[in-house]
């Protein structure tokens, strides 16, 4: 079994980024039609929504919290990262959480029409979009979120090339011909070395992570570095600049939020000190089948209880009937699985 250590969610910047932008030229993006599923305070105070796997006992338990997701789409349609960020509304602190995007979930629920399937948490969005990626977290997590906005790969590297790139150290031969082997041949990087690096350049720099023992921690370093020079170059820009990259990328951004609603949360999110918490799953044991490698929660329940510690303050938390089952079925699946 392993352990999760302390460290910081670097995706989650890159998130701050697009929030500031947003909220300093007001937004513009994409969006569906605004969502009965969305908070407000004002509405009904009957609790659960079925189509988004909201336990109505859940909901009542966090009716003091407004949670919204940041998925980070893949150009495999795969909601690859997971961020969720937790508004205490009595306090006005924050929390945001990243779920592992191997982290082995029910993605699909028994019904009389078919049996329950687990696998990575990643394939909600492919298998029904947003909100099937919202339904999985909610049932496997006993969560109620309702809100949340998605971006993908294209959509960073257009901002990074609009924000004037990102300063890159290339430190390993290896590590360059890994890079360049993941771009087209008019767009490839000349040599190793401290550089400039712009759109898809900088993003396969961001995702590599095969070329050398480092692997993912390796990566998230390098993340850090670039999404901090991100954050930090979107601070020192003018209003009018910011507005100019945020006209650039706002047709890229899907959310089921309405403008307003969004440039709201997004002030709120701006305003406070953000938290953030060990990635979830906090203990699980890597795991594969002949398709996947996993990160199964060990167990399920156990890390349920202690996501719920973390970002709600609930410490004698029990979790609902659906997570007790999904824990079961989980158990019973691990067995066709081979721990590595």
């Amino acid at each position: 079994m392993q352990k999760i250590m302390n460290n910081k969610k670097t995706i989650s910047i890159l998130a701050i980024v697009l929030c500031l932008l947003m909220l300093l030229c007001g937004c513009k993006g994409k969006e569906t039609e605004p969502s009965d599923k969305e908070t407000d305070e004002g509405l009904s105070s009957l609790y659960g929504d079925e189509s988004l796997g909201i336990d109505p006992a859940v909901d009542e338990q966090l009716k003091d919290y407004r949670l919204i997701a940041l998925f980070g789409i893949d150009d495999g349609d795969r909601n690859d990262i997971n961020i969720i960020v937790s508004i205490n509304k009595t306090d006005g602190t924050a929390k945001v959480v990243s779920v592992v995007r191997d982290s082995y979930v029910q993605i699909l629920e028994e019904t009389a029409d078919h049996p329950a399937a687990y696998n990575r948490c990643n394939l909600g969005y492919p298998r029904g979009g947003k909100y099937e990626a919202l339904k999985v977290l909610n049932r496997n997590l006993d969560l109620n979120i309702r809100e949340c906005i998605c971006i993908d790969w294209d959509c960073a590297a257009h901002l990074i090339d609009l924000m004037g790139g990102i300063e890159a150290n290339i430190n390993e031969d290896d590590m360059l011909d890994a890079i360049n082997n993941l771009l087209p041949d008019d767009n490839q990087i000349a040599q190793s070395g401290e550089q400039t690096l712009y759109g898809w350049q900088a993003v396969q720099y961001l995702r590599v992570r095969k070329y050398d023992n480092g692997g993912t921690i390796a990566r998230a370093n390098r993340n850090q570095d670039i999404f901090l020079q991100l954050y930090n170059k979107a601070k020192s820009m003018s209003a009018s600049e910011i507005a100019d990259i945020y006209d650039g990328i706002a047709d890229e951004i899907d959310t089921n939020m309405s403008r307003n609603t969004l440039t709201d949360t997004l002030a709120e999110i701006a305003s406070v000190d953000i938290e953030e918490t060990d990635p979830w799953p906090y203990e699980w044991t890597q795991m594969e089948d002949a398709e996947n490698g996993y990160r199964v929660p060990m167990s399920l329940v156990s890390n349920v209880k202690e996501l719920h510690k973390v970002m709600f303050g609930q410490e004698d938390y029990v979790p609902s009937a659906v997570v007790q089952e999904i824990n079961d079925g989980m158990i019973e699946k691990e067995k066709s699985l081979v721990e590595f």
